[in-house]
């Protein structure tokens, strides 16, 4: 009798078991999903979120909310996502941030690993640019001209894409750049744009418009090739240096122990979204394009921006405490 109400028992639990492990590995229907965006409403990652998120919920049958939970250089809503159930109703809309941070910081709190890829969703360029009447005419001789008396640039915060492409240049060049970090591309470009600061990194979304309107002149872009949306502005890699040709991405994220079905249910889905005509036209504008791949092409890039970018925060000796 002991034996068959033991062995009743071990049945009961695993079944119980069972059912909670599957509850936890299918999203609950009746609640939101959240993507979680590491900066404040209006920029390219807040843009994207909520363009992929308002077509998620009709592709999904979900309701999907954007909270924005900035601060930290991304850390606070890194670590908020990292911390959140695996339940597939939280994802985490970053950027360069999840490769740069953990080497940038000294306790970022949380760990590379405890997010995993879910979706590229845009990769966008950085471009240098000078005030019109600069004496500087190309990446060259801003960098000539560093080597010998220190030039004081912006960018558009310690961390981001635009300040790891100018510390790249820096280190392989020589060239005394001093770094004056802005909260954002807008106030970086105002600056260049009223001689405050002679030069500025910073993306084609805050710069495009006064390039076209030749309020300031772009020297380069950061892509590996040309930019379609700039055809006519060389590479840094056309200027000698194509070891700095960083690119800033954004994706998405989701904390580790997702299920993989709901990772490739969400993948599909916004790859799908992100080929819309209609969703490439909003987005190319901005001075990105976008992504959509594969979970497995995402992890791979993001495995190989990590190691890069230790090694030149490291080389660069950048810390953001």
């Amino acid at each position: 009798m002991k034996t068959r109400f033991a062995q009743s028992l071990a049945v009961l639990a695993a079944g119980c078991l069972a059912s909670v492990n599957m509850a936890v590995a299918q999203p609950a229907s009746d609640q939101p999903i959240r993507l979680i965006v590491i900066t404040a409403p209006g920029g390219a990652a807040d843009q994207f979120a909520r363009i992929v998120g308002e077509r998620l919920s009709t592709a999904l049958g979900r309701t999907v909310l954007v909270e924005n939970k900035p601060g930290a250089g991304g850390n606070i809503a890194s670590q908020f996502v990292a911390k959140a159930a695996p339940d597939g109703n939280t994802f985490l809309i970053t950027s360069n941030n999840h490769t740069v941070n953990p080497s940038l910081y000294a306790k970022p709190g949380y760990s590379f690993d405890e997010l995993v890829p879910v979706v590229q969703i845009a990769r966008g360029p950085s471009v240098l640019v000078v005030h019109p009447t600069s004496p500087f005419k190309s990446v060259k001789e801003l960098i000539e001209s560093a080597k010998t008396k220190p030039l004081p640039y912006g960018s558009i915060g310690v961390g981001s894409g635009a300040h790891l492409v100018a510390e790249c240049l820096k280190a392989t060049t020589g060239a005394k750049l001093e770094h004056v970090p802005y909260k954002g591309g807008a106030p970086a470009v105002a600056d260049v744009v009223g001689g405050q600061v002679p030069a500025v990194m910073t993306t084609l979304a805050s710069a495009g418009s006064f390039i076209k309107a030749d309020r300031i002149r772009a020297l380069a872009v950061s892509s590996n090739g040309r930019w379609a949306l700039t055809p006519t502005i060389p590479t840094l890699g056309e200027n000698g240096w194509g070891e700095c040709s960083i690119e800033t991405w954004i994706g998405m994220m989701a904390p580790k122990g997702t299920p993989g079905a709901i990772i490739a249910k969400v993948n599909a889905a916004t790859a799908a979204i992100l080929k819309a005509p209609e969703v490439k036209e909003k987005m190319v504008p901005t001075g990105y394009e976008p992504v959509g791949e594969s979970t497995e092409r995402f992890g791979a890039m993001l495995r190989t921006d990590l190691d890069r970018m230790t090694k030149l925060i490291k080389q660069a000796g950048i810390s953001a405490e």
